[in-house]
């Protein structure tokens, strides 16, 4: 497990981000979501984060934090629910349902 040098939101964060950018396009929409939800300064943090990473490095680092912060059914559940809602910002493609039913078994 990795030592936890992020909070909740960051981790939160970094998740939409990657999610986000499953489907090969990153909208302003997109964007403009994760931005409201987590605050500016948050979102260039840990998109810098994940720009600095391939595929495998960036889902690497949301399973070195789930243990962290998904310790229970309903923070699953609850990080789940707005994964979904992000799929949504932009349209739900066959393939981002594809992701997110990975993201279901690997979380």
């Amino acid at each position: 497990m990795a030592d936890i040098k992020w909070s909740y939101e960051e981790f939160m964060c970094y998740v939409m981000i990657y999610v986000s950018h499953s489907d090969m396009e990153f909208t302003q929409e997109e964007k403009t979501k994760i931005v409201n939800a987590y605050g500016q300064e948050t979102f260039e943090k840990q998109f810098a984060v994940f720009d600095e990473l391939n595929d495998f490095q960036a889902l690497n680092k949301i399973t070195e934090y789930k243990d962290a912060f998904l310790s229970s059914p309903q923070a699953k559940e609850e990080l789940l629910s707005k994964i979904k809602d992000q799929f949504f910002v932009d349209g739900y493609t066959d393939f981002e349902k594809e992701i997110y039913h990975f993201l279901e078994k690997l979380l």
